[in-house]
């Protein structure tokens, strides 16, 4: 009966060594699927990082390449205004230089009338000079005639 009882705690210790090994077999396997779920979502979050990384370099390259073409609008802004101001002083410079030549052409006309006049007034006053010159040496001519006309005897 002792090496009954013996004999069946035996097989009851090795029952509940298989037992034991079974249950730590089981643990294992759950750690281990544990440990393969943990590397599973690392994973899946590092691929996440990585994915929104990548985003975020994709969305500042983009940012930067608007800020450049922004820049190159700006200075296209900026060279087309640049162009427009110097033609605009172009057409004033024109303007100007169209203005100044018609004062001189005025101011050429104005002269070449005022020496004009003053020709007509010395024409007028010499005419005039030359005419009382003419009516005196007539009247002259007419009182020295009376004069001998009125010495002669009858």
């Amino acid at each position: 009966a002792t090496a009954t009882a013996l004999s069946a705690n035996l097989l009851m210790s090795q029952q509940q060594q298989q037992l034991a090994n079974a249950t730590a077999t089981a643990l294992s396997a759950n750690l281990l699927m544990s440990q393969q779920q943990l590397a599973n979502a690392t994973a899946t979050a590092l691929s996440a990082n990585l994915l929104m990384s990548q985003q975020q370099q994709l969305a500042n390259a983009t940012a930067t390449a608007l800020s450049a073409n922004l820049l190159m609008s700006q200075q296209q802004q900026l060279a087309n205004a640049t162009a427009t101001a110097l033609s605009a002083n172009l057409l004033m410079s024109q303007q100007q230089q169209q203005l100044a030549n018609a004062t001189a052409t005025a101011l050429s006309a104005n002269l070449l009338m005022s020496q004009q006049q003053q020709l007509a007034n010395a024409t007028a006053t010499a005419t005039l000079s030359a005419n009382l010159l003419m009516s005196q040496q007539q009247q002259q001519q007419q009182l020295a005639n009376v004069m001998i006309s009125s010495s002669t005897p009858i």
